[in-house]
């Protein structure tokens, strides 16, 4: 018996020891806090999760893999105007051709959108407009500038000239507040046909929050069923192909922790977390 204990001992300390907090790699030229530069870990549809470093200072993107070794550097075209902002990055999003990675500049002052390929190939330039989120009075709802849809993926921009164009692009970007991307949007997540659940978002959330889902193929309906933190149904709602969010009240529920997921005939989609505040 002493022999079990002492063994037992054992196993449990070198758990411990292995268990520890280990500094995996240093970037030298990443730091937002003296040059503007970035790093940022997104997920591409094709690549998977990378590092990414945005040196503005050499007006250069940088990829690395999850092993930290660089695998791609792109540079990024002189811009007319320098008060501009990288936004989405993507394997598929702007074009079909996944051996390529694209992005989007917004510029403001003056204000222009241009999407480039990792050439430096202009896909799409506008002149006098913005992709902007904003948040719409007090219903905190943030209207984000590309969504995918059942009907496809839709980027909204907003012109100068006080117009709005609605523009179809060939890929995919399904929305997940916890995959910002140092972009300023989110970062392509690959999507497939079973189905999808995302993050609430605003999260935390007050009075209302938002959730993006698909159903997989073939399955016309299904419930999303919150649970608070014991485990107890507090709200379901039924969902179908008719949309692709939810868009709840969150009133009614006390502060606290809450989970959620998406049930349908083939099984649970997804396992998610909700705080309420205020």
């Amino acid at each position: 018996m002493k022999k079990i204990i002492l063994i037992t001992a054992t196993i449990l300390s070198c758990l411990t020891l292995n268990a520890q907090i280990v500094l995996e790699n240093t970037y030298s030229n990443a730091s937002s806090y003296f040059n503007g530069n970035r790093l940022d870990l997104i997920k591409l549809s094709t690549s998977g999760f990378v590092y990414v470093v945005w040196d503005r200072t050499n007006m250069q993107l940088m990829f690395y893999h999850l092993n930290h070794s660089l695998y791609k550097t792109i540079s990024v075209p002189t811009q007319t105007n320098q008060n501009f902002t990288l936004r989405y990055i993507s394997e598929t999003l702007f074009d079909t051709d996944s051996t390529n990675i694209e992005y989007m500049v917004n510029a403001y002052n003056p204000c222009y959108v241009k999407i480039y390929n990792e050439n430096g190939t202009i896909i799409l330039s506008i002149d006098s407009a913005q992709v902007s989120t904003w948040v719409a009075g007090d219903i905190n709802y943030m209207r984000e500038p590309i969504v995918t849809t059942n009907q496809g993926t839709k980027m909204i921009v907003d012109l100068k000239n006080g117009t709005t164009k609605v523009y179809s692009l060939p890929g995919i970007l399904v929305t997940d507040c916890c995959c910002d991307s140092l972009f300023g949007g989110k970062s392509e997540i690959y999507f497939n046909n079973n189905g999808f659940l995302g993050n609430n978002y605003p999260n935390p959330t007050t009075n209302y929050t938002r959730i993006d889902y698909s159903l997989p193929n073939g399955i016309n309906q299904g419930e999303v069923i919150f649970y608070n933190s014991q485990g107890i149904e507090v709200k379901r709602f039924k969902v179908s192909t008719a949309f692709d969010h939810l868009r709840i009240s969150t009133f009614d529920l006390p502060i606290g922790i809450y989970f959620y997921e998406l049930q349908t005939s083939q099984g649970i989609i997804g396992d998610k977390k909700m705080i309420k505040i205020q």
